[in-house]
């Protein structure tokens, strides 16, 4: 192309990844905050009791857009079912996902999208069908939520499966990170960028 006719140049700026899990050397900074969890073989296994919660959580500055990604192993016998909560305001065990949070509880072939402000529960979405993560299978999940544009979107592999707007109610800053799973599994990546990262 003859430089002559190039008015201009724009790069775009990668997203920064804030927290980039380490398995192979620990859980940090994620703490288990209800049931169990360990690392081991550079990944993060899930072996509670089948149902129960097993919740990590690590602090992140929600004020801006932030993307969860993870790649989910399931251990042949289960369907892992999985939840991501944003904006938690509390870490502690008597809160499992705090009491302001919004929540996206995925549960085999469908997902919902639930919030509290303060301890008043809100329903974004309920029952929206969705691709299981085979028993024997993996399948990378992203989740990013901006809590000042109110606006969650979900993607399982190179698939965005929903972008939801999520009413007033919906909490516009948070502490924490909160991830829990029902049933074992192995969790072989886990990241959390800042924005949108597709």
């Amino acid at each position: 192309l003859p430089r002559k006719v190039v008015t201009s140049i724009g790069f775009g700026k990668a997203a920064g990844v804030m927290i980039r899990s380490d398995f192979a050397r620990g859980l940090e900074p994620w703490k288990v905050t209800v049931g169990s969890a360990i690392a081991r073989d550079g990944a993060l296994c899930i072996e509670g009791a089948n149902g129960n919660y097993n919740v990590i959580s690590t602090p992140v500055d929600q004020s801006k857009a932030v993307t969860v990604e993870m790649t989910i192993q399931g251990n042949g016998n289960y369907t892992p079912y999985f939840t991501i909560a944003f904006c938690a305001d509390t870490n502690d065990q008597g809160n499992t996902f705090g009491r302001t949070n919004l929540v996206l509880y995925n549960g085999g072939s469908n997902y919902t999208i639930n919030g509290q402000n303060n301890g008043s529960s809100f329903q974004v979405l309920n029952n929206r069908q969705v691709r299981a993560i085979p028993s024997n299978g993996s399948a990378t999940i992203r989740v990013a939520y901006d809590p000042q544009a109110k606006k969650l979107k979900y993607w399982m592999d190179n698939a965005l499966i929903g972008e939801h707007d999520v009413g007033g109610a919906a909490p516009t800053a948070g502490k924490y990170i909160h991830i829990g799973f029902q049933y074992p599994c192995k969790v072989k990546k886990l990241n959390v960028s800042a924005g949108f990262s597709a």
